[in-house]
């Protein structure tokens, strides 16, 4: 298989995949290609980790800021549960992260990321960029009769 060209080295993942997928290659391939050049994609674990490290966020802080119980969060950091997307925007929400890192976060949870052409997800996306808190972001989604984030779908 062709490799992409070295002028491309810093790409992620994701957007190298993306490219042998235009080059016609399939997933087995792709899968294969990116195991032979030990180019990983992030676990939502690792993921989460690394911004609750950044923000010196304890499991029982992050608990408390999000409503996850602290077992669903050590189950997650222990690879033994996969979150919903609701509770990875929860944990999003509570640890502060911008829009690139909460994309990030979902794309790692193997969840859908959020779309502009979802009214739910722009007012999700309005709470990002304007800092707003989980709660706060909660009561929006409430005002407009739109699901909240503790509903499990």
């Amino acid at each position: 298989m062709p490799d992409i060209d070295d002028s491309q080295k810093n790409i992620t993942p994701t957007e190298m995949a993306a490219q042998y997928f235009k080059k016609g290659y399939t997933p087995e391939e792709v899968m294969r290609l990116m195991q032979s050049r030990k180019i990983f994609f992030p676990t939502i674990s690792e993921v989460l980790n690394e911004f609750m490290g950044r923000e010196k966020m304890s499991v029982e802080r992050l608990s408390d800021l999000s409503d996850v119980k602290p077992a669903t969060i050590y189950r997650i950091m222990k690879k033994e549960r996969n979150p919903t997307r609701n509770t990875i925007l929860r944990m999003a929400l509570s640890l502060a992260l911008n829009f690139g890192e909460t994309q990030a976060l979902l794309k790692s949870g193997n969840c859908a990321l959020l779309s502009a052409s979802r009214e739910r997800d722009l007012v999700i996306m309005n709470g990002i960029e304007n800092s707003m808190d989980y709660e706060s972001v909660n009561e929006e989604l409430v005002s407009r009769n739109m699901p909240d984030l503790n509903v499990r779908f």
